[in-house]
C-alpha cells in the first residue's frame, strides 16, 4: 500500500514538474509596459468604460480594430447616437494621439451585459499565428442588477498585430 502511495506521488510530481505557466501581462500593474518573458504574450493596457446603448443588429460581442486618430474620430462619430459616450470615455481615449498610433493600436471590444454589476478584466493577450486572442474574465456579483448595460473594454497594443484576425473569450 505504502509503494503504491509512493508511486501515485511521484507520478504526479512529474506530471507538475513539466507544466508551464505563460507569461501575462495585467494592465493593472505597476510595469504594464513590460515585455513578458514567455511567448506568446502580447503586452498591453487596457481601459474599462461603461457606454450603454444597444443595437438590435449586433451581435455582441463587437470588436473593432483601430490603428489611426482619423480611425478613432470615425468609430466615435459612427457610434456616438448608439453609445453614451460621456466624459469618462472621452478622458480614456484622449492620450491616443498621432504619436501614439505610429507604433501602436486599440482594439474596441463592445460586450453587453445582462447586470450593470458585472465587471471585466483582461487577463492575458496572446498571439497564435495570424489570431491574436484576447481573454476578458467576467465577474458576476451576487446579487446582480437587473438592467442591461453595454461596456467599451480598450485594448492597447503594439500595432504590430493590426493585421490580425481577433478572437474575444470571456469567461
Amino acid at each position: 500500500m505504502k509503494t503504491r502511495n509512493l508511486v501515485v506521488i511521484v507520478c504526479l510530481c512529474l506530471l507538475l514538474a513539466g507544466c508551464k505557466q505563460a507569461a501575462v501581462v495585467d494592465a493593472k500593474s505597476p510595469d504594464a509596459n513590460a515585455v513578458p518573458t514567455l511567448n506568446p504574450g502580447v503586452v498591453f493596457e487596457c481601459e474599462y468604460v461603461r457606454t450603454d446603448g444597444h443595437v438590435d443588429e449586433n451581435e455582441y460581442t463587437v470588436v473593432t480594430g483601430i490603428a489611426s486618430v482619423e480611425a478613432l474620430q470615425a468609430y466615435v462619430e459612427a457610434n456616438e447616437d448608439t453609445y453614451q459616450f460621456g466624459d469618462e470615455f472621452e478622458e480614456a481615449v484622449m492620450p491616443f494621439d498621432e504619436a501614439y498610433f505610429e507604433e501602436n493600436m486599440l482594439v474596441m471590444v463592445v460586450v453587453e451585459e445582462t447586470s450593470s454589476a458585472n465587471r471585466h478584466e483582461v487577463t492575458s493577450v496572446v498571439a497564435k499565428g495570424n489570431v491574436v486572442n484576447i481573454n476578458i474574465k467576467r465577474t458576476v456579483p451576487n446579487p446582480g442588477t437587473d438592467e442591461m448595460a453595454q461596456w467599451h473594454i480598450i485594448v492597447a497594443s503594439d500595432n504590430e498585430y493590426f493585421d490580425h484576425a481577433f478572437n474575444v473569450d470571456i469567461y
